[in-house]
């Protein structure tokens, strides 16, 4: 008798169980709602600088209602420079699950706004000055794995913060001039030629000059235009094809000398204060 009355009991549950199973509502398009609160911070002079790039703004939302029941939702904050969205990048890393708070990090809300501005250098940068900007968050029902579901896309109304500034280039754009040059006897007066100036790349701190051609017995150093702060030179005379060659620094660094003919690639990184220097032949 206690064994029916159990199956019993279990069979009445699976039933109130599958009676009460919310059905997630989905879209063939993506919708709009309004559940993104007015920021506190909406009036105040926010500056982004590389100091203060760990910290962040958080912004507060409601759970959209539109897909049936409470879902929990996946959110990711997107800004624009203008309130239509015609152009606008994620300002964070991957998306966040409390809308209690879900922060843009402001290295992610900088980089993101230096690259809806295009903006190449530091001096571009500086010329913006204070500018409104414009955020929203995007919804999306996620899974056990942190997955978006498919055809659960909302986007929320969109907020205004009236004064940012962003202090810094936050972004690598490649192929921009570098302060550093090879400087060397392939030109008579050792000068800071426009061909030799190692440009920027994807990698922060990494720069190269993409052709190169030293013959054998070309000494040069790293320097910058004015033979100024930056004096590199050598520790060991001579410098090898595919060999890292760790750049010595002082008063007067000795020279750097080729011991057989090179044409390739030169590139100059800088860890921890150290630069190194790789050539690494043509193929």
């Amino acid at each position: 008798m206690f064994a029916a009355l159990a199956a019993a009991m279990a069979f009445a549950s699976c039933e109130d169980s599958r009676d009460d199973n919310p059905t997630l509502v989905t879209f063939d398009e993506p919708k709009q709602a309004d559940f993104l609160n007015v920021p506190v911070m909406q009036d105040q002079y926010i500056e982004l600088t590389e100091e203060n790039k760990n910290g962040s703004i958080n912004l507060v939302c409601s759970q959209p209602v539109e897909y049936g029941y409470a879902a929990t939702c996946l959110y990711m904050p997107q800004v624009s420079l203008t309130p239509d969205f015609a152009d606008y990048r994620d300002a964070n890393a991957e998306p966040k699950w409390d809308c209690s708070a879900i922060p843009m990090t402001n290295g992610d809300l900088a980089e993101a706004i230096c690259s809806l501005l295009d903006v190449k250098n530091e001096q571009e940068v500086a010329a913006v000055g204070y500018q409104p900007i414009y955020v929203r968050l995007r919804a999306q029902v996620g899974n056990n794995l942190k997955q978006p579901v498919e055809g659960t896309e909302i986007y929320s109304n969109v907020v205004e913060f009236k004064h940012v500034k962003v202090g810094y280039l936050a972004i690598m754009v490649p192929g921009q001039p570098s302060v550093y040059y090879m400087r060397g006897s392939f030109d008579i007066g050792w000068a800071a030629l426009p061909e030799y100036n190692f440009l920027t790349t994807d990698t922060k701190n990494v720069w190269e000059i993409a052709n190169v051609t030293l013959p054998a017995g070309t000494q040069f150093k790293v320097a910058d235009a004015n033979w100024g702060s930056i004096n590199l030179g050598g520790g060991d005379q001579y410098i090898f094809a595919d060999t890292p060659y760790v750049l010595a620094g002082g008063d007067t660094p000795s020279n750097i000398e080729v011991k057989e003919d090179f044409t390739g690639k030169a590139t100059l990184s800088m860890s921890n204060g150290a630069y190194t220097l790789l050539l690494t032949p043509a193929n």
